[in-house]
Formats: structure tokens, C-alpha cells, sequence
């Protein structure tokens, strides 16, 4: 009986079955090396890559969360493209600063020159799509195999081929090449290839190497001999190529991007177009010397409690204002991060981004876009500006173990903030000090960002985690991991101690009474290994008890962030009992009493039901994922009086945490900066802990829309936006301007320590 590639896959992930993984291996073996072939058109580097991707799938089975045959063409073509960037990458750092320019060559297209675009276009298709056509083009499997592996009829499938062809076409125009051109090429070529005796000999030692239970893996006996059969390519292959060809419209050779090839050793080609995910600009940006922390002026509000209030500003713009983030320079000034029109700050010396900045100022423009503002330590005067080029809006902001900034963003036309012009989302690395930027990676998908302490970048998008050496821009490694329905991954941190990354976001799940957002958090080491996971509430592991069957809350991450050797994970769920109050290990059992001790809110409130929104902090230990303690925020104030408290960011720093988000009435008050104005006040709340999670101070500020906070030693800055009307106030404001629409709006205080914090 011929098992599914998701069979065999499950018996491996599952048993560790090497007769299973075998059957892998000979399926795929010859696609894989195609892939590699194809990229590095060296066979010795082809079966490196090769190899390296089925030992990537030997350790993490359980990543794969797409078609298996997508999955290898995609890991594939990965290791062979970080292969010709290690082995150029010298070269490469040469011409960094110069950006890679399209160029048009008059040479015929080869196979050679053009098949490496094949790769590149399947990657960027939809899964069902890239999985078909690769079966199908690359792998030889006919339509009548096809149906009957998919369970589907041959009419249907050959349907789909032919959709599938379609978007790859179109995929190809769009990279400059006519499509003809290069289905043309795969017919004159070789479509499929056959994995060469040395590669089988290795991927069968892989195959036995240290797994126990593995079986015979593919040995000669199992094989006949070393070489793994593929097919070659069929009539009915170069028919269907050949159709291709045809409707696309002609035999008409289109411009070829390329990176220029001198600088590349002569055993490597150049890769088919430019690569400018990393662009270096300065890189010996200087860093910001540290200095003491400054002494808190006299005059505070809130002096009865830890936190008090330094400063409460506006952030004078045209039009709306969109506060991102904030950071804790070196030196002690605050950087704010934002979107806005034309910025009128008091004192402010305002530079653009980009070639040609005039670096004695230039007038802002109007439009709205990205922009850092510099403030002094205690918050009450602007240092200087940095604006970004038109249409360059900012995602997030972060800061290294440096204080130097990284920046998540987006453009949404090109736009040249150093190493020439680009588009697309992006991470940028700026100095502590808001204005010299040292590298642009142009990537798109960026959910969040992280720096590890030995410089490492770790990106996460809609689909994996990604690890970059930032001093050359290689990737490292990437990891995904399985999910039982849409993922929606929100957050990122990285220990500095350990290196341990974790990801939290949640997937879409069903118990059979409906819908829900089932959350999880993924831990990952230094090397890309799985760690561990929480809230794995599979019902067919709980075995179908209540408990299992309505979890149902709407639970999702909202911040994650490490400090001090912690992990402090903040979760927003609404509506029905949830899986956040239970064991976040087992959802049958109850957390661990020490879990809850002591803390400010122990339970979510009256009963939790209904869909009001109520948040959850918890501190993990980011070596093996235990929970250690759990709070609960909300504004409940009796069974019949529920009000939303919802979670936007958080942070901590010498025993002392911040949460910060949208309280509604009754959401906790205790020493507050602004007296209460009665039970129905609403607006942008502050709550701080110690690090046992036992409430300091917490109080609500009318009209505002705290969205994110920084907090380093006795200083907290939070921000985000406020609605004009009486009721916004300001203190010691750098300006204090009333606008009909949102502003920015920015806090900042100067806290002492809990006294078990205290050296």
C-alpha cells in the first residue's frame, strides 16, 4: 500500500520510523537536489544543501505546517541561496555601500541563467499551487498519480495545474522575464533531476546516524543500490511545458536582472538578480557613551506612590497623530517613534533621513510619515527630530543591548533611507541617537523584531521565525511550527542570557461548538531547536473532558518581552471561560497555587463571561517554558459591572513591571497622577507591579490611548495618543497644543524601586 507523504510524515514525527523518513527521502531526493542544483550549479554545493535540508527536516518533522513537497523546495532553495551568501559573502561586504543595480544583458537566456528564476517564482506561490506544479513539473508524477495521492478527480487536477500555471506566469513577467522564455528553457533542459549515488550514500548514513529506532534508512538492500531513482522527465511533462510555453504569447526574450558577477569567485555564479535584503550603510556608527541617571526635579505629581509623574505632553502635528514606540537612549533621553504630518516641536532641530540630508535641519513636510523624536530625560524638552522620506511609515521600535534602535516599517514607494532606494517592509538599525542609520533589510511580513545580545537579528513574519547574522546579513536559520487552523503569530522576545527566542500569537481552532482563538507560545534556542510550547489545547489529547471542549475564549498576545533572565508574556482574551486560566501546560488542570499567590487579580473576574476584553500577565522561564507567576487585569467591580481593560504593551527592569492599555470603568486605581473624574471614567491606563506581580500604583488618564513603554532603571516612559477636550491634561508639557483630531501623547515619570528590589 503506497502511503501519503503526510503519513509517512505524521509515523516519522510521531514513532521516529526511519523506514518512513527513508520513503521521504527517496520521493524528494531528486527535487531537492534539482532546487539546489538549479541555484548553485555546483554539484559538489548542491548535495551540501541537499543534504542540509533533509537533516533540517530530521530535527524538526514537526515544522512542517504546509504540503511536505512545498515545504522541501522552499528549505531548499534556502540553504542553497545561504550557501552562495556565505561563500560571496566577502565580496558582497566590498560592494555593500554601492547598491545592486538592475542591468540589462543582450547574452541568449540559457538554462542555466534562467531556471534559477523557476525557484524563486514556486516560492512565492500559494502552497496548493507551488505544491501541484512542483509535483507535476519537477517531480514527474502524472496527472492520474496526482489525483490519486490528492483524492481528487483527474479533471480537477488538471484544472488546478492549469490555474497554477497561470499565477506562475504571471509571477515570472513580473521579475522581468518573458514566461515563455523560461518554460521554454525547462522544456530544452532537464525538468527533473536525479539525485547522484554520493548524495543517496550520505542521505542514507543521515537516515541511521544517531537515531535510535530508525530502522534501515537506505541502505543498499533497500535500494538495490546507492542511487536513489527519480524520474525522468515524460512526454507528458514536455507536452504540458511546451502548452505552457504557448499561452504565453510568444517566444520573446525579456530583460534579465542581474547582480553584477566580478566581484564573485569564479566556482560560484551570481545569483540570478540583485540581493539587497541587507543593505550596510555606516558601519561604524559609534556608540552612545552611558551616563549616570539623572536626579528627578523637584516638582512630581503622584508622590505619594513609586511612579511620579515627570512630565505629560502633547506632540504637536498636522492632522492625526500614531505614537509606535518608545525607547531609553544611554544617556538617559527618550526617543518616541511615530507617524504624523508636519511636527511643530518647540527647540527642535529636524533632519531628513536619506542622501542629501541637510544636517543643519530641513523644513518638515507635510505629509504624513515616520519620525523620532528626542527628549530630554525628564521629558520636558525636545532634543531633535529625524523624519523619514515621504511614505515610509513606522511599524515598531526596539532597542538592542546597545540602546542603538531598530525599527520595523514599511514603504510604500521607493524611497532611499541609505544604500539606495527600496520599498517593502523593512527593519533599519539607527544609533542610540535617532540619526545615523547602519543597515536596511528590505523584507516583507515583518510581525516583530528582536535582538539577541550577541547582535544576532531574529525576525518574525506571518509564517516562520528567521535568525540573521547582522554583521553580514546571512540567514542563520529559520523555524516555523505546526498550527491546527489560520495562524496569526503577534510577538517576539529574545532572552540575552540564554538566547532562547520565543514566539506567542494564536491560532484559528474549533472544539466542534464553534470558533475560537486558541493561544500558544514557541521557544527556540540559539541553534533553531524546538524548546518547548504552551497551550496546546488539542480535544482530542484532553480526551473530549469539558474542559477541553470549551475553552473557547478569544485569546491572543499582545507583548512579549525579556528582562533580568524572565520572560513576561501579556495575553488580551475576551468572552467564555478561557484557557489562560488553567494550567498553561495541561488546559485540564488548574494553575500550581504558587502560580497565583500573592498577585494582584488571581482569576479573570466575576465568571468572565460575556465578550469584554481582559488581560493576563504572566512570567515564564524562558529556559523550559514554567510558568512562575500569573495576574489578571480587568475593570470588573461587581457581577453585573464589567468593563474592558485591554492590554497594549508592557515592560520591566529592577523589579519593577508596567502594563499599559485601554481601561474601562472600574479598572484598578491606586495612587493615581490624575484624580478620577467618577465611576464611568475610561482612557488609557497605567498599572505597575513588583516582580511577584503584586499591584504598586495604577491609575487612568481621561481621553488617552496608551500603545507602548520603556522602562529602565528609575525611568518609565509611556505613550501613545490623546482626543482633544478638557479632560487631557498635561504637566510640565514640552508644548500644550488642542488639535480636533488624535495626538501625540507622552508621559514619563521616575520610579523607586520596590524595597525587596533594592541592592
Amino acid at each position: 500500500m503506497t502511503h501519503s507523504d503526510q503519513t509517512l510524515l505524521d509515523r516519522f514525527a510521531s514513532t521516529r520510523d526511519g523506514e518512513s523518513f527513508a520513503e521521504l527521502v527517496r520521493r524528494h531526493s531528486g527535487m531537492v537536489y534539482g532546487v539546489c542544483r538549479r541555484v548553485l550549479q555546483d554539484g559538489a554545493l548542491a548535495e551540501d544543501a541537499a543534504q542540509e535540508t533533509f537533516l533540517h527536516l530530521l530535527r524538526h518533522p514537526a515544522a512542517v505546517s504546509e504540503s511536505l513537497v512545498g515545504w522541501l523546495h522552499r528549505v531548499a532553495h534556502h540553504k542553497a541561496v545561504d550557501l552562495v551568501r556565505r561563500e560571496i559573502s566577502q565580496a558582497r561586504r566590498a560592494e555593500a555601500i554601492a547598491p545592486a543595480t538592475a542591468t540589462v544583458t543582450d547574452e541568449e537566456p540559457t538554462w542555466v541563467t534562467l531556471s534559477p528564476l523557476l525557484d524563486e517564482a514556486l516560492q512565492e506561490l500559494p502552497d496548493e499551487a507551488r505544491a501541484i506544479l512542483i509535483a507535476h513539473y519537477l517531480e514527474a508524477r502524472s496527472q492520474e498519480q496526482l489525483a490519486q495521492d490528492l483524492k481528487l478527480s483527474q479533471p480537477t487536477v488538471s484544472r488546478r495545474l492549469a490555474a497554477a500555471v497561470v499565477q506562475l506566469r504571471a509571477l515570472l513577467l513580473a521579475k522581468g522575464v518573458v514566461a515563455s522564455v523560461v518554460l521554454t528553457c525547462l522544456v530544452q533542459g532537464t525538468a527533473c533531476a536525479s539525485a547522484p549515488a554520493t548524495l543517496a550514500l550520505e542521505l542514507g548514513k543521515l537516515t541511521l546516524a544517531g537515531q535510535a529506532g530508525l530502522g534501515l534508512g537506505l541502505g543498499a538492500g533497500k535500494a538495490g543500490a546507492a542511487t536513489i531513482a527519480v524520474k525522468s522527465a515524460s512526454a507528458s511533462v514536455i507536452a504540458a511545458l511546451t502548452l505552457v510555453a504557448l499561452t504565453a504569447g510568444g517566444l520573446v526574450a525579456g530583460a534579465l536582472l542581474r547582480r553584477p558577477t566580478a566581484a564573485a569567485p569564479a566556482a560560484l555564479p551570481a545569483l540570478p538578480h540583485p540581493l539587497p535584503a541587507w543593505r550596510f550603510v555606516h558601519t561604524d556608527v559609534p556608540a552612545m557613551a552611558a551616563r549616570a541617571a539623572p536626579a528627578a526635579p523637584a516638582a512630581v505629581r503622584g508622590a505619594t506612590g513609586p511612579a511620579r509623574l515627570l512630565a505629560l505632553s502633547r506632540l504637536g502635528a498636522t492632522g492625526a497623530d500614531a505614537v509606535i514606540g518608545v525607547a531609553i537612549a544611554p544617556d538617559w533621553s527618550l526617543v518616541v517613534a511615530g507617524n504624523a504630518g508636519a511636527l511643530a516641536l518647540p527647540g527642535s532641530g529636524t533632519i531628513e533621513l536619506g542622501p542629501g540630508a541637510d544636517a543643519a535641519g530641513v523644513a518638515p513636510a507635510r505629509e504624513r510619515r515616520g519620525y523620532l523624536a528626542r527628549l530630554s530625560a525628564d521629558g520636558r524638552t525636545v532634543l531633535g527630530v529625524t523624519r523619514f522620506p515621504a511614505g515610509v511609515a513606522l511599524l515598531r521600535l526596539r532597542s538592542d543591548a546597545h540602546g542603538d534602535l531598530l525599527l520595523a516599517g514599511r514603504s510604500d514607494q521607493p524611497a532611499d533611507l541609505g544604500g539606495g532606494p527600496g520599498s517593502g517592509g523593512f527593519i533599519a538599525k539607527l544609533g542610540a541617537d535617532a540619526r545615523t542609520l547602519a543597515w536596511i533589510l528590505y523584507q516583507d511580513g515583518i510581525v516583530d523584531h528582536a535582538a539577541d545580545a550577541d547582535g544576532d537579528l531574529l525576525a518574525l513574519t506571518s509564517a516562520q521565525l528567521i535568525r540573521y547574522d547582522s554583521a553580514d546579513g546571512h540567514e542563520r536559520w529559520h523555524a516555523g511550527w505546526g498550527s491546527r487552523g489560520p495562524d496569526h503569530p503577534a510577538a517576539l522576545a529574545v532572552d540575552g542570557g540564554s538566547g532562547v527566542a520565543v514566539v506567542a500569537g494564536c491560532s484559528e481552532a474549533s472544539t466542534g461548538d464553534g470558533a475560537f482563538s486558541e493561544p500558544y507560545a514557541h521557544a527556540f534556542d540559539r541553534a533553531g531547536a524546538a524548546l518547548w510550547t504552551l497551550w496546546d489545547a488539542d480535544p482530542a489529547r484532553l480526551g473530549g473532558r469539558p474542559q477541553g471542549l470549551h475553552l473557547n475564549a478569544e485569546a491572543a498576545a499582545a507583548r512579549l518581552f525579556a528582562s533580568n533572565g524572565v520572560l513576561t508574556l501579556g495575553m488580551v482574551s475576551t468572552g467564555g471561560n478561557t484557557m489562560l486560566a488553567r494550567d498553561a501546560r495541561d488546559p485540564a488542570r488548574d494553575p500550581a497555587p504558587t502560580v497565583l499567590k500573592g498577585v494582584h487579580q488571581p482569576t479573570p473576574g466575576y465568571g468572565f463571561s460575556g465578550a469584554t476584553p481582559v488581560s493576563t500577565l504572566l512570567r515564564v522561564h524562558p529556559a523550559h517554558g514554567t510558568v512562575m507567576r500569573q495576574t489578571w487585569i480587568s475593570s470588573w467591580r461587581g457581577p453585573a459591572q464589567a468593563g474592558a481593560w485591554a492590554l497594549a504593551d508592557a515592560c520591566a527592569d529592577g523589579g519593577v513591571l508596567c502594563a499599559v492599555g485601554a481601561g474601562g470603568p472600574g479598572a484598578p486605581q491606586r495612587d493615581p497622577w490624575v484624580p478620577a473624574t467618577g465611576e464611568s471614567q475610561a482612557g488609557g491606563s497605567i498599572v505597575i507591579f513588583n516582580d511577584s506581580l503584586r499591584l504598586l500604583q495604577a491609575g487612568t488618564f481621561p481621553l488617552a490611548q496608551w500603545r507602548c513603554a520603556a522602562l529602565r532603571g528609575g525611568t518609565l516612559i509611556v505613550a501613545g495618543t490623546v482626543g482633544a477636550g478638557a479632560e487631557a491634561r498635561t504637566d510640565h508639557p514640552f508644548m500644550d497644543v488642542h488639535g480636533d483630531a488624535l495626538q501625540g501623547y507622552v508621559a514619563v515619570f521616575t520610579i523607586d524601586r520596590p524595597a525587596e528590589a533594592k541592592p
